[in-house]
């Protein structure tokens, strides 16, 4: 009876090994397979230059423009960065010459100074009513109650920032 029972269990222990050994075995065969054929195809990869392509004419036109591009890139940077050091200038020139016409003339220039908050203003939490846009330095926008903005336009803004001897310079 109990070699019947070792038999049983023995059998079914076969039964549920069976089916894995059988897909192993299936694996292996395909990984094999998988090796043969590699083998071939590395072979051809390894044989493949640019020349092997048609139209390799149009990878060596490609390469070319894509240098050309490069140089023309870095060119334009350059020359971008030469005209805003150029423009600096310029707009200096012109606003010393400007300011020795007026002086000249003999005309009003009209300043403003914005002060910076003091130390209730601070305490309080308050904001600036002022607004200066970095590309006009000479106009500002005064905001509102009811959040609206003015323009004013003066011959030279003094900010919260400068000191007194920057102001002095003008």
């Amino acid at each position: 009876m109990q070699d019947e029972c070792n038999s049983e269990v023995q059998s079914e222990h076969e039964q549920q090994t069976l089916p894995i050994c059988e897909k192993f075995e299936k694996l292996s065969n395909k990984v094999m397979n998988l090796r043969k054929d590699h083998m071939p195809l590395c072979d051809e990869v390894k044989s493949i230059t640019s020349d092997s392509f048609p139209g390799s004419e149009v990878w060596t036109a490609l390469q070319s423009l894509g240098e050309e591009h490069e140089a023309l890139k870095k060119k334009y940077q350059e020359e971008c960065e030469w005209l805003k050091n150029r423009c600096q200038l310029e707009c200096s020139e012109r606003k010393r010459l400007y300011n020795e016409v007026i002086e000249l003339k003999g005309n009003i220039r009209v300043f403003c100074r914005c002060r910076p908050l003091n130390h209730d203003e601070i305490a309080k939490r308050s904001t600036s009513f002022v607004e200066f846009d970095l590309a006009q330095e000479s106009e500002l926008k005064i905001i509102g109650s009811d959040s609206s903005k003015k323009q004013f336009k003066f011959d030279h803004i003094f900010r919260p920032e400068d000191n007194q001897d920057n102001q002095r310079i003008m």
